[in-house]
């Protein structure tokens, strides 16, 4: 997927965990629709889906959320 960076794919028993993270060094404000690079939090989405290939699956996402200097 374009955006996005695999650190690491863990495997073990029946477990699959991606560990990944984004790319993006900037992001547009939805407001003024202006690109800001200041980091205001950062935190890890944790999402589970169907099995892939029967093994239970769960990719560990971290990323950030952007400030808009504007406003």
């Amino acid at each position: 997927m374009p955006g996005l960076i695999v650190n690491n794919i863990d495997c073990s028993h029946s477990l699959v965990k991606i560990y990944a993270s984004i790319k993006a060094k900037r992001a547009k404000c939805p407001v003024c629709e202006k690109h800001s690079n200041k980091i205001h939090d950062r935190y890890t989405r944790t999402i589970s889906d169907f099995p892939v290939f029967q093994n239970k699956t769960t990719i560990f996402l971290k990323t950030r959320k952007f400030k808009c200097q504007n406003g």
